[in-house]
C-alpha cells in the first residue's frame, strides 16, 4: 500500500507526464542519463503505508473533490493503445509477427487414462494489442471507519497468431487469446468518523409516525432501540426498551 508524500498532492495531480513526448506519442520510462525517467519521477511522490502512519480524516464536504482528483499512480502512464512491434534497427524484418509463441496440447483422441504423454506442439508468430482506459472518478472502497479511493484502469488484451498462406499475399490472423480486466491503484486511505447524520441514516433510524405503536417508549422520537416483550411484576405482558426497563 502506498500513500502520497505531500498533502498538497492529494488533490492536485499534475506531476505524472513530465517525460511524455507529444510529438512522437512515446513515453520514456528510463530517461536520458542526465534526466529522470517517468517511473522514477512518479514513484518518488509515494512512500509505503506503515502501521503507525496516521490516517487523514475524511468528511462528506470534500467527497466530490476527492472523487474528481482520484490518483492513478504509475498506472496513468498506461493510458492508450499499445501494439507489439518487431524491428531490429536496420529496416529488415525476419518475422511477420512481433514474436513467437509456443503451445503444447494433448493430441486429438488422447486422454490421460488410455494414451498418456502424446502431445502436439505448435509454434507460431503472433501480434499483441493492449488497450488501457482510465475510469473517471474514484472507486470508493467502503470499510467503515477507514475508506479508500482507488484509481481504476480497465484493460483489454488481444493476441493473434500470424501465418503466411501459400499462394496468398494476405496474412492470416487467428485469435488465440482474449482477455479483459481492471487494475486498481491502491492509495489514499481516509478515516471516516461516524456523525449523528450517518448514524441515523446508515443504521436505518427513522422518525416515528404519530400513530406508531409503543411510540411513548422512544424519548428521542426515533426507533433507535430494540423493543422487548416481558412479564412485569404484576404478571402482565408489557413492551419495554432497555432505557425504560425497571
Amino acid at each position: 500500500m502506498l500513500k502520497r508524500n505531500g498533502f498538497d498532492d492529494e488533490l492536485n495531480l499534475t506531476h505524472l507526464a513530465s517525460n511524455i513526448d507529444s510529438n512522437q506519442n512515446e513515453i520514456s520510462f528510463k530517461g536520458a542519463p542526465e534526466t529522470e525517467g517517468i517511473l522514477a519521477s512518479m514513484m518518488k511522490g509515494y512512500s509505503k503505508v506503515q502501521i503507525e502512519t496516521p490516517i487523514r480524516p475524511f468528511h462528506e464536504s470534500n467527497l466530490q473533490k476527492i472523487l474528481d482528483n482520484v490518483d492513478y499512480g504509475i498506472l496513468r502512464a498506461l493510458q492508450g493503445t499499445w501494439v507489439s512491434y518487431n524491428h531490429n534497427g536496420n529496416g529488415s524484418r525476419e518475422l511477420i509477427g512481433s514474436g513467437i509463441h509456443t503451445t503444447i496440447m494433448p493430441s486429438p483422441g488422447t486422454n490421460a487414462g488410455t494414451i498418456p504423454g502424446k502431445f502436439s506442439f505448435e509454434c507460431e508468430e503472433y501480434i499483441e494489442k493492449l488497450t488501457f482506459d482510465l475510469v473517471p472518478g474514484g472507486v470508493r472502497n467502503r470499510g467503515g471507519a477507514n475508506e479508500q479511493f482507488c484509481g481504476a484502469v480497465k484493460y483489454e488484451q488481444s493476441i493473434k497468431s500470424v501465418n503466411a498462406v501459400p499462394g496468398e499475399s494476405a496474412l492470416k490472423y487467428t485469435p488465440i487469446h482474449e482477455e479483459n480486466g481492471m487494475y486498481l491503484w491502491l492509495s489514499d486511505i481516509f478515516n471516516y468518523a461516524a456523525t449523528e447524520k450517518t448514524i441515523e441514516e446508515d443504521r436505518g433510524i427513522h422518525a416515528l409516525e404519530p400513530d406508531a405503536p409503543n411510540r411513548d417508549l422512544y424519548k428521542s422520537g426515533y426507533q433507535d432501540e430494540t423493543v422487548f416483550l416481558i412479564i412485569n411484576d404484576l404478571g402482565e405482558k408489557e413492551y419495554v426498551t432497555l432505557e425504560n426497563l425497571k
